[in-house]
């Protein structure tokens, strides 16, 4: 039995089912066909300094992209309290309003029919949950684009890949 090309003891336990590594190829003695065929993609040709320096633009982008974003996130939480006052104060009196013309056109009847539904009160029942899922709202908005700027350099080169498919 031969045992070309198969470790013979070492750090198995002697077995020899391990077949014995591929001897490095420096770019030179690649079978003559200018590819290294070690890498992860055998048709890639581009050099290993490329591709870091493609993926360290990708790590720039992706920590600007994270202040960008942060900064954003931090504008729409700091802005949330005073916008929802504005908007409560406007609905609120839009609501006011209603039952003042109501009871101007439809007289003492529809001024009761207004307030039997409540409008003013359904509107401050609305503002208050608005303001209750505000601000959480804002927090998961700010972590999945975190998420997804973190998932940038393993998402970039597959985009790239599939882009390369279909051309």
């Amino acid at each position: 039995m031969s045992h070309k090309g198969y470790r013979k003891g070492g750090s198995h336990g002697g077995r020899r089912d391990y077949p014995s590594p591929r001897p490095y190829d420096d770019g030179y003695n690649n079978m003559g066909n200018g590819r290294d065929p070690y890498r992860s993609d055998p048709y890639d040709t581009a050099p290993a300094a490329g591709r870091r320096a493609s993926s360290g633009i990708i790590l720039v982008v992706m920590m600007v992209g994270i202040v960008v974003w942060s900064l954003l996130a931090w504008v729409g939480y700091s802005l949330a309290d005073p916008l929802l006052a504005w908007l409560g104060a406007a609905v609120l009196g839009v609501a006011e309003g209603g039952r003042g013309l109501a009871v101007a056109v439809g007289g003492q009847p529809a001024g009761a029919a207004m307030d039997m539904v409540n409008a003013g009160g359904l509107a401050a029942q609305a503002m208050a949950l608005l303001q209750l899922l505000v601000k959480p709202a804002i927090v998961l908005i700010w972590l999945l684009g975190i998420v997804a700027l973190l998932a940038l350099p393993f998402l970039l080169p597959l985009a790239r890949r599939l882009a390369s498919r279909f051309r």
